[in-house]
This record gives C-alpha cells, sequence and structure tokens, in this order.
C-alpha cells in the first residue's frame, strides 16, 4: 500500500512539472517527495534492524525457558530424592530407636534377675552360714 502511494505521488510531481506555472510547486514536491522516500527507506531499516532485535530476544526467551525447563527437572528430582533419603532416615532412626528400647527393657529385666538372684544367693549364704555357725557350736559342746 505504501508503493502504491509512493508511486501515486511521484506520478503527480512528474505530472504537474510538464507545466511551466507550477515549476516551483514541482520542485517543492519533488524535494518533499525525495524526503519521504529518505524517511521511508530510513524507517523501514529501523522496522528491520527492531524486527532482528525481537527475533534475537524471542530465540533467547526460547533457550531461556529450557534451561528454566531442564533445572526445574533437575531441582524436582534433587527434592524427590532428598525426600526419599530423609524417610529413609527416619525409618533407620525409627528401628534404631525401637531396636534400642528393646535392648534397654532387656538389659533391665536382666539386672532385676540377677538382683534377684543376689538376694536369693544372700539368703541362701545367710542360711549356710548360721548352719555353719551351729555347726561349729555343736562340735565345740561335742568335744
Amino acid at each position: 500500500m505504501l508503493r502504491v502511494l509512493v508511486v501515486f505521488a511521484f506520478a503527480m510531481v512528474i505530472n504537474m512539472a510538464s507545466t511551466e506555472e507550477h515549476d516551483e510547486e514541482a520542485e517543492e514536491l519533488k524535494d518533499l517527495l525525495v524526503v519521504s522516500i529518505q524517511n521511508i527507506v530510513s524507517l523501514n531499516d529501523l522496522v528491520t534492524q527492531l524486527t532482528n532485535k525481537i527475533v534475537q530476544v524471542m530465540l533467547s526467551v526460547a533457550e531461556h525457558k529450557t534451561e528454566i525447563e531442564v533445572l526445574k527437572k533437575s531441582h524436582s528430582e534433587a527434592i524427590t530424592e532428598l525426600r526419599n533419603k530423609i524417610e529413609n532416615v527416619e525409618t533407620e532412626q525409627s528401628s534404631t530407636l525401637t531396636a534400642l528400647a528393646d535392648d534397654v527393657r532387656a538389659v533391665t529385666e536382666h539386672f532385676t534377675s540377677t538382683d534377684a538372684a543376689i538376694e536369693e544367693d544372700k539368703e541362701d549364704l545367710s542360711l549356710i552360714s548360721r548352719y555353719v555357725a551351729l555347726d561349729f557350736r555343736a562340735q565345740d559342746i561335742w568335744l
């Protein structure tokens, strides 16, 4: 559309230039047309540059998006692995605490039964001591 307008304006300028009375106006229009075309070319170059920059930015964004997805996946896997390790440690800790409690209970029962056995042994020793003491007295009496 822009090219059609430029061609139409250029044709009008040439048509006007053919008459002598409009020479001055035609010259001004020619100058205006040249400046307009130069501006259009400059703007076209700027648009091309901006388009290239936009494409570069879009490509960069796409690359970063891919990198972010890779990082998210990596971090997600790492977090899952850490959670699994924590669960394993908690399970092992629970098993260890249960085993330790069982060991403490067994040691306590052993000491309790040992204390009871010691008390029985003390009673037996006391009875034996009395028996021996009585036996010595009895031997003294018989002698």
